[in-house]
C-alpha cells in the first residue's frame, strides 16, 4: 500500500486467470499449510486501526469492486477481489506488480525464472496491468488480480497459490497481504524498492501499521543507496536490504529492435498522458500557425479515458482521429489518439520528438528509458518524483530536456521538429547514456536464485 496509491486505482479492473501450459515442472513438492509453519505474525498482531479502517471501508471497497465489474463487463470481478472465484494452483514462486509500468519492469527477471522452470504466478492491481502481462508472457505462466487487502481474502489467496516466494515489485504495501504471505510462510522479497515521499514520511496514524507490514519482508533489493535508506527508515533491517540497481535497464535490450511504423505521416508524440495534460498540451499545439509539418500523436496512460479526450479535443477545435478508425487516419488531421493497447514502443521509435507525460500533472513522471533506447528527442515536465535516477542519467548526459508547462513544451518541440541535427543530437546521447548501464538482471537473478534456494532448503521433506 503505497501511500500515494489511491484505493480507486486499487480497487480497480478484473481478476483474470491463465493456466501455465508450457509443461515446466520443478523439484520443489507442493506443501499443504499447516498451523506449524513459522511465522512472524498473526493476525491479531495487525495494527487495530488498520483493522478498524478496513472494517470501515469494506462496504465502499465491494461497491467500488462491483461497480468496475460493470464497468469492466465482467462479472467474475466481484467474486474474484473476495478471493472465492478460482484462482491459480500451486505455484513456485508469487510476483506482484501494481500496474503496467511494474509489469515491463519486472518481466525480464520473470523470463529468467520461467527459463529456470519455476511455475509463476503473476498478480497485478489494474486491468492494463493484466492485459500486458498475458500479452507479454501468454501461457507461460498463470495472471491473476490480487484480491482486496483483508485477512481473510489473502488468506485464501495464499492457500491457493502455496508459493515458496514472493517478489514485490517496487512499493506495493499491502499490511494484510504480506502478513498472510508471512503466516503461510512465504518468502518475501522487494525487488527495485523503492518508496513514495508520502510513504517516506507517513502521518502519524499510519506509521505503526507500514512498520509492521515491512517486517514481514525477508529482503529489500533497492535500486540506488538513498532508496536504501528510505526502506531502513521506514523499518526494514539493514541487514535484508541490498542495492542492486534499477531494474528498468534490464528491459532496454528487448526494445531496441525497428518496429514497424504506425503512421505515415511525420509526428510528434506525447506518451503516457493523464488528465488534463492533453488539454493543455493540444491547445498549445494548435496555437502554433498552420499548416504544421508534423502530426501530434498523444498516448494516453489509461486508454479507456479515449472517448473522453476526443471531446474534450474537439473541443478546443482540433480535428481528431482514432489510430484504431483506419478510415480516419489521414494527413489532414491535427491529432491523433492512440488508442491500441501494446504499441507504445512503436510509436516511440519512429516520433520526431518525445514528451513523456505524469510530468505535468501530480503523478511524478513515466518511464523516460524507452524512448531513449530509440535515440528520440525526449522532453518531460518538472514532476519527476518517481524518475529522478533515470532523468538525473539523461540530463548529465545532455540528453533531456525539461520543460516548465505546456506552452514552453510547445516552443522547445517546435524549435526541436525543424532543427534536425539538434534532435539527433539529444538522441544519441540519450541512448548512449542508457547503453552504458548492465549487469543489472544478473545481479537480481543472483540474489533471487539465493531467496529461492534458501526458502525450498527451509521446506520438510
Amino acid at each position: 500500500m503505497d501511500i500515494g496509491y489511491t484505493a480507486q486505482t486499487f480497487f480497480a479492473g478484473s481478476c483474470t486467470q491463465h493456466r501455465a501450459a508450457n509443461g515446466h515442472t520443478s523439484a520443489r513438492v507442493p506443501r499443504a499449510m499447516t498451523p506449524t509453519e513459522p511465522r512472524k505474525h498473526t493476525s491479531a498482531t495487525m495494527p487495530l486501526r488498520y483493522r478498524l479502517l478496513c472494517r470501515l471501508a469494506w462496504p465502499i471497497l465491494l461497491w467500488m469492486s462491483w461497480r468496475q465489474g460493470v464497468k469492466a463487463d465482467d462479472s467474475t470481478l466481484l467474486p474474484q477481489r473476495l478471493a472465492r472465484a478460482p484462482l491459480p494452483g500451486a505455484v513456485d514462486i508469487w510476483v506482484h506488480c501494481a500496474s503496467v509500468g511494474e509489469v515491463v519492469t519486472v518481466a525480464p527477471l520473470v523470463d529468467v525464472l520461467l527459463d529456470q522452470g519455476h511455475r509463476v504466478a503473476l498478480s497485478v492491481v489494474t486491468p492494463t496491468g493484466a492485459a500486458t502481462a498475458r500479452k507479454r508472457f501468454g501461457e507461460r505462466l498463470s495472471v491473476c488480480y490480487l484480491p482486496i487487502d483483508s485477512a481473510r481474502g489473502c488468506a485464501r489467496f495464499f492457500a491457493a497459490l502455496k508459493p515458496l516466494l514472493g517478489i514485490v515489485v517496487e512499493t506495493e504495501i499491502w499490511p494484510h497481504l504480506l502478513n498472510a504471505a508471512k503466516r503461510a510462510g512465504v518468502t518475501l522479497a522487494v525487488v527495485n524498492g523503492r518508496l513514495s515521499s508520502r510513504t517516506q514520511n507517513p502521518p502519524a496514524l499510519l506509521r505503526p501499521v507500514l512498520e509492521h507490514a515491512v517486517s514481514q519482508l525477508d529482503c529489500v533489493l533497492a535500486r540506488n543507496a538513498a532508496d536504501a535508506d528510505a526502506w531502513q527508515t521506514l523499518g526494514v533491517d539493514r541487514a535484508r536490504i541490498r542495492v542492486s540497481g534499477n531494474l528498468k535497464f534490464a528491459g532496454l535490450a528487448g526494445l531496441a529492435s525497428d518496429p514497424p511504423r504506425l503512421h505515415d505521416a511525420p509526428y510528434w508524440l506525447a506518451a503516457s498522458t493523464h488528465a488534463s495534460e492533453e488539454r493543455d498540451i493540444a491547445r498549445a499545439w494548435l496555437a502554433t500557425p498552420a499548416p504544421r509539418s508534423h502530426v501530434l500523436v498523444i498516448a494516453p496512460r489509461h486508454i479507456a479515458r479515449t472517448p473522453e479526450i476526443k471531446a474534450e479535443l474537439e473541443a478546443l477545435g482540433a480535428k481528431v482521429a482514432l489510430f484504431s478508425n483506419a478510415d480516419a487516419m489521414s494527413d489532414h488531421n491535427d491529432i491523433v489518439l492512440a488508442d491500441s493497447f501494446g504499441d507504445l514502443n512503436a510509436w516511440y521509435a519512429h516520433a520526431d520528438a518525445v514528451f513523456v507525460g505524469g510530468s505535468f500533472a501530480p503523478v511524478g513522471g513515466h518511464n523516460l528509458l524507452e524512448p531513449a533506447v530509440h535515440a528520440r528527442f525526449i522532453t518531460t515536465g518538472p514532476v519527476l518524483h518517481n524518475f529522478k535516477e533515470e532523468a538525473a542519467l539523461l540530463s548529465q548526459a545532455s540528453g533531456l530536456t525539461t520543460v516548465d508547462d505546456a506552452t514552453d513544451l510547445i516552443e522547445r518541440i517546435s524549435r526541436a521538429l525543424t532543427d534536425a541535427q539538434t534532435r539527433k543530437q539529444q538522441g544519441l546521447n540519450a541512448q548512449r547514456a542508457v547503453s552504458t548501464v548492465d549487469g543489472v538482471l544478473a545481479r537480481y537473478t543472483a540474489e533471487i536464485d539465493a531467496l529461492y534456494a534458501r526458502s525450498n532448503s527451509d521446506q520438510p521433506d
